[in-house]
């Protein structure tokens, strides 16, 4: 064997591996991990109690959110009852006024009519409330 192959083989033979090692960390929510909280610190003092100060006042600006929006809810929920009933009372009263000048038929027709769209409305409002709580629950 000549003395350029033996050293080619010797090369072969002498190669290493070598690892990467990776390490990450994560968290969520808005405050971080104390051991992070701690690092913020130390790179710019007071930054801990300035991110501390963040999350508080992110959580009570969302309170306050949440808070319109259920009086908001509550709102709609009895104006759409009262708007309900003056529909309901306006189709009663006018199928009784028409019925009562001898169009029986015409008249029934406008309270059956007047009604029907009320309940169908609110059927359909109670599947989709329905539907929304399911899927809020899958969530």
């Amino acid at each position: 064997m000549s003395k350029k192959n033996r050293s080619l083989s010797k090369h072969k033979k002498s190669s290493s591996v070598k690892a990467v090692r990776v390490v990450g960390e994560s968290f969520s929510g808005p405050i971080p991990p104390p051991t992070i909280l701690a690092q913020y610190d130390q790179v710019l003092p007071g930054s801990a109690e300035r991110i501390l100060k963040m999350a508080e006042t992110q959580e009570a600006h969302r309170h306050v959110i949440e808070a319109k929006v259920i009086k908001s809810e509550v709102i709609n929920s009895r104006a759409g009852l009262i708007f309900g009933f003056m529909i309901g009372m306006t189709a009663i009263i006018s199928g009784a006024i028409v019925a009562s000048s001898n169009g029986e038929l015409v008249g029934g027709a406008i309270s059956l009519g007047g009604l029907g769209s009320l309940v169908s409305v609110f059927v359909y409002g109670s599947k989709s409330r329905k539907e929304e709580r399911v899927e809020k629950e899958k969530n």
